[in-house]
């Protein structure tokens, strides 16, 4: 059975992060995130803020029960607020919008919503 250490790098992996950039998400210190994944630190009440900085339910990554998106999840509040303000634009700009996005997919080696795949050097 997988541990929150594992979860959590996996995770963070999975997003293409580096250990300070899932740091600065949460609004905590790197070394910590550093601890989190070697096992160090068993656990920590920044967990809430690790797993919505991923993106993930706090109980799923803290326990591996549950569901990894929770059952009720809702994106993160930034996200929210960016999907709201491009609903409301007219289509011609939604067109405009989901070619960029289309594009820039393209160019990271992306297809759907999966994350940037990275090379096989890990760059």
């Amino acid at each position: 059975m997988q541990k929150l250490k594992d979860r959590l790098k996996a995770e963070r992996e999975a997003l293409g992060w580096s250990q300070l950039e899932l740091a600065r998400a949460a609004k905590i210190r790197q070394s910590f995130i550093g601890a989190l994944e070697a096992g160090n630190q068993k656990s920590s009440g920044y967990v809430p803020e690790i797993a919505h900085a991923l993106g993930v339910d706090a109980y799923w990554l803290k326990t591996g029960k549950g569901h990894k998106h929770g059952a009720l999840s809702s994106p993160p509040p930034e996200v929210a607020a960016l999907a709201d303000r491009i609903a409301k634009l007219p289509p011609s700009a939604r067109q405009v919008i989901e070619a960029v996005v289309a594009g820039q997919e393209a160019t990271e080696g992306r297809v759907g919503n999966g994350p940037p795949k990275r090379a096989a050097n890990g760059h």
